[in-house]
């Protein structure tokens, strides 16, 4: 894993690895016990955030190879074609729900109502990557977010 993390250039297959690899981090980051209550592992959490940002900076290289070699009417190795199936906005998206709850679960409900009211607002601060197109699709996550802490804080 350090390879991907480290290298300056990923092919597709390590492409794939980097972006399955934040997915299974994201997803082992946030747990939710018998009790209802949920509990972050940051450090699963932080790695999802930067694996993430790596595919998406890698993604960027690829789509700007192909840009260039379809004006001179090359065939290029791309990923513009395979982002619907691949995902990877997806697993962006989850991440940053990830990191919305992690500033939740230390604060008593009364602070995550008034958290969530402003999570719009808290999603902005976040870092804009490749991945997001030029905006955060903040209305999605922070919609999804709080109809599934809704249940949890009922």
């Amino acid at each position: 894993m350090i390879e991907l993390y480290q290298a300056q250039r990923l092919d597709l297959t390590q492409m794939d690895q980097v972006l399955f690899l934040s997915r299974a981090y994201a997803m082992s980051s946030v747990k939710i016990n018998d009790e209802q209550k949920i509990s972050i592992n940051h450090e699963n959490l932080q790695m999802a955030w930067d694996l993430i940002q790596k595919y998406s900076e890698q993604r960027k290289q690829y789509d700007l190879e192909s840009l260039q070699a379809s004006k001179q009417l090359q065939k290029a190795d791309c990923l513009c074609n395979r982002y619907d199936t691949v995902g990877d906005t997806d697993i962006l998206m989850g991440i940053r729900e990830n990191l919305m709850i992690e500033s939740l679960v230390a604060q008593p409900i009364e602070q995550q109502k008034m958290i969530l009211a402003q999570c719009e607002k808290k999603i902005v601060e976040q870092k804009l990557l490749y991945l997001d197109y030029g905006q955060i699709g903040k209305e999605n996550i922070c919609s999804k977010l709080q109809s599934e802490l809704w249940w949890l804080m009922h």
